[in-house]
């Protein structure tokens, strides 16, 4: 069974359905590249879910709805935005607007999003061994 919201109205809002094989696929290229531990396929599977509940929130708030989505779940909806169409499709068809993302101003919080990099541990320290 899908989960599912109720708006104060007692709408049900189903999480969205579309294929998410290229965010999977995206996030296991990225996470691999970049994580000084990659991303578990469990961890992936969850914060693709995650994402799914975010969307359906967002449909729940409405447009002029304010949902900031967690650290992980943020950076799922980077990959997606990115597959242009299928974004803008499924905003269209499931949320019925365009959800625009604006990123931090300046860069604050950016330590929380990546705080390896800011702890001088984004390059492998093994490529660097003479």
């Amino acid at each position: 069974m899908k989960d599912i919201l109720l708006s104060s109205a007692g709408t049900r809002i189903p999480l969205p359905e579309f294929d998410t094989h290229v965010l999977k696929r995206v996030l296991r290229l990225e996470s691999d590249m970049h994580d000084p531990c990659p991303l578990t396929d469990e961890e992936i599977d969850s914060d693709i879910v995650e994402y799914l509940g975010f969307l359906q929130q967002h449909k729940l708030a409405g447009e002029r709805g304010n949902v900031l989505p967690a650290v992980r779940v943020d950076r799922v909806w980077h990959i997606h935005i990115l597959q242009t169409a299928d974004y803008a499709k499924i905003c269209d068809e499931y949320l019925g607007y365009f959800l625009h993302h604006a990123s931090m101003i300046c860069g604050a919080g950016q330590d929380v999003v990546y705080p390896w990099h800011y702890r001088g541990e984004r390059d492998n320290v093994a490529i660097h061994a003479n």
